[in-house]
């Protein structure tokens, strides 16, 4: 019976030891400083073959996705976009 309650008291300190990590992690992993991303206007204008370059930035982001009509295009924090002109009418 000795035995027993201190292996239950031995995994009791091992659950708590490790506990203590993975819990600081989940506090951690939601929170994002501001997002910051230019261009800042909410809309503009592209002529075919013009670039523009978008780029943004959050303190505790891990990753960027830019998606272009649905499809992933980038995950850098930067991604230039040049429109082209549409082969057929309706395409995207």
């Amino acid at each position: 019976m000795r035995t027993r309650a201190w292996l239950l008291a031995a995994l009791a300190a091992v659950a708590i030891v490790a506990a203590v990590p993975v819990v600081r992690w989940y506090r951690a992993r939601g929170v994002l400083g501001p997002l910051e991303a230019t261009p800042a206007g909410a809309q503009l204008s592209v002529r075919v073959g013009e670039r523009v370059q978008f780029s943004v930035g959050a303190a505790g982001a891990v990753g960027y996705t830019w998606t272009l009509w649905g499809r992933p295009v980038s995950f850098a924090p930067r991604f230039a976009y040049v429109p082209v002109p549409r082969t057929r009418a309706g395409s995207r």
